[in-house]
C-alpha cells in the first residue's frame, strides 16, 4: 500500500473511532483521535473543544438509552505531508427518555473535517457539521 493510500485508510479508521467514542462516551478514545486544540462546530447545538464536546454529550447521558453513529461516503484529500481534509456522511440514531415518553431521533448530516499529521499520526484538527435531515418518533403515543 502506498503512503497516500495508507494515510487515507488511517483517516477513515480515525473517523470510525471518533464515532465509537461519541457513542460510548469514551473521552480517552476521542482525545486520542484529536489534536490538542481540536475544535468542533456543530452549528447552534455546540461549539468547542473535544473535551467540552464530551462534557456536553455526557450531560444528556442519563436520558439517552442508545446512540449509534454510522459514517459513510468518506472522501479524503491529502493536501500535504501534514494536512488533509475529509468529508463524510453521518447517520445517527438516538433513543432517549423525554418526560414520560421514549423519543426515537434519526439524524443525517455531513462532516467536513480538517486533519493534521502529528508524530506520524493523523489527528482531527477541526470538525464542522451540517445537518441534512432530522426525524422524531414517539412510539406508543397516539
Amino acid at each position: 500500500m502506498n503512503t497516500t493510500a495508507s494515510w487515507i485508510f488511517e483517516i477513515e479508521n480515525r473517523l470510525q473511532d471518533i464515532a465509537l467514542a461519541v457513542d460510548t462516551y469514551d473521552i480517552d478514545l476521542l482525545l486520542s483521535c484529536c489534536c490538542k486544540n481540536a475544535c468542533f462546530d456543530l452549528g447552534d447545538r455546540f461549539q468547542g473543544s473535544a473535551k467540552e464536546l464530551m462534557i456536553f454529550l455526557q450531560a444528556s447521558r442519563p436520558s439517552t438509552l442508545m446512540m449509534s453513529h454510522v459514517i459513510t461516503d468518506v472522501v479524503v484529500r491529502i493536501e500535504s505531508k501534514f494536512e488533509a481534509v475529509s468529508t463524510s456522511t453521518v447517520a445517527a440514531k438516538i433513543v432517549r427518555n423525554v418526560g414520560q415518553s421514549i423519543q426515537h431521533r434519526s439524524v443525517t448530516g455531513r462532516y467536513e473535517d480538517e486533519w493534521s499529521r502529528n508524530q506520524n499520526r493523523w489527528l482531527l484538527r477541526a470538525r464542522r457539521y451540517f445537518q441534512v435531515d432530522q426525524h422524531f418518533e414517539y412510539p406508543g403515543l397516539s
